[in-house]
């Protein structure tokens, strides 16, 4: 398959596009990227974009957002359950557009925040975004673009419900503006993208090939070999992480609640923070960063804070407000 080289866009997507993802090493589309452009993404049609992780969704919603905000002169929202999640791509946006406004709100959701009005790219949480509709805010019809990502969550029992009805809020409150839902793992995407008036792009490419395998006594089994891990624990998860480490890998450990990812990350602390030295100043300067997010730090800040110390994160966040 030939690739779409992001060139090609020239004169359907902003310059500043084009030369901020040069300068971030982007020069062509990944398929799903692609397949989203032929499906209307650049004629503002609502996409239900279902691709594993790591096949280039944010970029999608980034021709989405920044189309939107330069030459549309709307605004661009990005959504997302977890702030953790929501501050990580208001970072990541941030240092690529330094000269665009961008906001994040994702604590109080009891304020109305009016200087968001002020912003051309707003972060914020589903439940935020809620409540600001909620409370009344008057700039809905400057909307260009609203990103929704892990869409799936709708399926969620205690979070589904409030993505679901602000979903169909902003369906009847910013009727022009367009929908770009993602998501890695829907499993009803025609469905949702029918009731989204969406456009729907399914995608299974991967850039790097995903196997799966069981860990036991020390042996991953995968479905055609066996692999011995390095290291000598006893505890899965702690066996692993030394194989990785010993092969200068990254890994990533879910667990089912916050509190057991908390834990968890300590736990690991017992094969980690030798490996951790040589990043020791960057891991103070980081952790020293999480302590100050608030004027207060919270619990979970200095929790925080102490992993990064020894070169670990978790999937917690101690909350907070920011704009630039």
């Amino acid at each position: 398959m030939i690739e779409m080289i992001i060139q090609e866009l020239k004169g359907k997507i902003p310059e500043e596009l084009i030369e901020s993802a040069s300068k971030r090493g982007i020069s062509s589309l990944t398929p799903p990227q692609e397949m989203a452009v032929n499906a209307g993404l650049l004629k503002r049609k609502n996409i239900v974009i279902a691709a594993p992780t790591a096949s280039g969704k944010t970029f999608i919603a980034e021709l989405a957002m920044i189309k939107s905000i330069i030459w549309d002169r709307k605004k661009a929202i990005y959504v997302a359950p977890m702030r953790a999640l929501v501050s990580e791509k208001f970072n990541d946006f941030k240092e690529a557009y330094p000269y665009l406004k961008a906001a994040i709100s994702i604590g109080d959701l009891d304020s109305l925040d009016m200087w968001l009005e002020k912003y051309d790219m707003i972060f914020v949480s589903t439940e935020k975004l809620d409540s600001l509709i909620r409370h009344g805010i008057d700039w809905l019809s400057l909307i260009g673009t609203v990103v929704i990502d892990e869409v799936h969550m709708i399926d969620d029992a205690g979070r589904g419900p409030t993505l679901e009805i602000l979903m169909a809020k902003l369906r009847r409150l910013a009727k022009d503006a367009q929908i770009v839902a993602l998501s890695a793992t829907i499993g009803n995407s025609a469905e949702l993208a029918s009731w989204l008036g969406a456009g729907l792009v399914e995608s299974d490419f991967r850039p790097v090939t995903l196997e799966k395998g069981v860990e036991l006594n020390g042996i991953v089994h995968y479905p055609e070999k066996e692999e011995k891990l390095l290291g000598s624990h006893k505890l899965p998860e702690l066996r692993i992480t030394q194989d990785t480490l010993e092969k200068e890998k990254q890994l990533i450990i879910f667990y089912s609640t916050r509190r057991n990812a908390e834990s968890g990350a300590e736990k690991l602390s017992e094969v980690t923070e030798s490996k951790s030295a040589k990043n020791s100043e960057d891991l103070k300067r980081i952790s020293k960063e999480i302590i100050n997010v608030l004027g207060r730090p919270t619990d979970q800040c200095e929790k925080l804070a102490r992993l990064v110390s020894w070169g670990k994160s978790t999937g917690s966040h101690c909350g907070c407000k920011r704009h630039s």
